[in-house]
């Protein structure tokens, strides 16, 4: 259930999301989407029920279709035209070797402290996301416009 909630909110609002960030920039757009995983880490971590995951599953998909969305117009904004072919493989392929060394580990992480452990360390991360965001905002481009 809870990545069938995910896919559904990736699929209903990343097409929008890039077009939002093209006007509002993609530092705020990438803070409200790692705002809005933490959330919903936070959620998932404190939860006693089925209702409590799915609504933190909301918050972590729209985080996800935040950053994914933006991180995605960044990685372009940031090549030049004749090297974007290889810098979108470059993300992709940095996505999709994040998302396998994240099971991974986050697998040994709920062994050693269980669950709960496992969110909170998702939580540290995703913080330490925000603080990066925050000393390096000056330095990225407000959109492809700019």
């Amino acid at each position: 259930e809870f990545y069938f909630v995910a896919g559904v909110v990736n699929i209903l609002l990343r097409p929008a999301l890039g077009r939002w960030s093209d006007g509002m920039g993609r530092a705020p757009g990438i803070a409200l989407g790692l705002g809005a995983q933490f959330v919903g880490i936070l959620l998932i971590a404190t939860a006693n029920g089925l209702i409590a995951i799915l609504i933190g599953g909301l918050f972590v998909a729209l985080g996800m279709s935040l950053t994914t969305s933006i991180t995605t117009a960044l990685a372009m904004d940031l090549a030049k035209p004749e090297a974007r072919g290889r810098a979108m493989a470059t993300y992709s392929m940095s996505y999709q070797i994040g998302a396998g060394l994240g099971a991974i580990i986050s697998g040994a992480l709920a062994d050693l402290v269980g669950l709960r452990g496992m969110y909170v360390g998702s939580l540290v991360i995703t913080a330490s996301g925000l603080l990066l965001l925050a000393a390096t905002r000056h330095r990225l481009p407000r959109s492809a416009k700019s």
